[in-house]
């Protein structure tokens, strides 16, 4: 058996290439967070291969880093189910909150607001991303006031979630 292995050669300008070089110090602003989310940026540039939908909005993710970062999606993907092969997925979430999450997915990050933590708990739940749960219990800590505590520790229990009545309750003791 013969293998004839094809060879060529790739050749670029290096000021075409959009990133920053490194000074003489050997430091450069480039950062893993920042190159991921320059990827979203950049989307639809014909790499995603998923796409959430959500209202409106429509954003074209990483099959990869969407089963890296979720375990919904990790199990979904290795499943037998037809969807596993899905590359379009309705979220009946707030478009907020999929903003978040999928911003998050890139980043490690996410800026909840008071209004929308409630929204980005449930999703974070529901979705099995346990770091994105836990920053929507600190927003909903955060956003407590006399005007919406009782509302929060009926949908907490409700919801099961212990930890965050455990924390209400606090709140309300003190």
């Amino acid at each position: 058996m013969r293998c004839n292995l094809l060879t060529f050669e790739l050749t670029f300008d290096w000021n075409d290439v959009p990133y920053s070089i490194p000074s003489k110090g050997g430091e450069t602003s480039r950062t893993l967070r920042g190159d991921l989310l320059a990827l979203l940026e950049r989307q639809p540039d014909g790499t995603a291969d998923v796409v959430l939908i959500a209202g409106p909005d429509r954003y074209h993710v990483h099959r990869a880093l969407l089963s890296a970062r979720c375990d919904y999606y990790r199990h979904l993907f290795q499943s037998d189910f037809a969807d596993a092969r899905a590359t379009e997925f309705i979220l009946p979430d707030d478009p907020a909150a999929v903003r978040i999450f999928v911003r998050f997915l890139y980043s490690d990050a996410a800026d909840i607001r008071a209004d929308n933590a409630v929204a980005v708990t449930e999703m974070a739940n529901r979705l099995l991303v346990p770091k994105l749960f836990e920053l929507g219990v600190a927003a909903v800590v955060a956003s407590l006031s006399a005007s919406n505590i009782a509302d929060l520790r009926v949908w907490a229990n409700r919801r099961g979630y212990s930890a965050l009545s455990t924390k209400l309750d606090a709140w309300v003791e003190a």
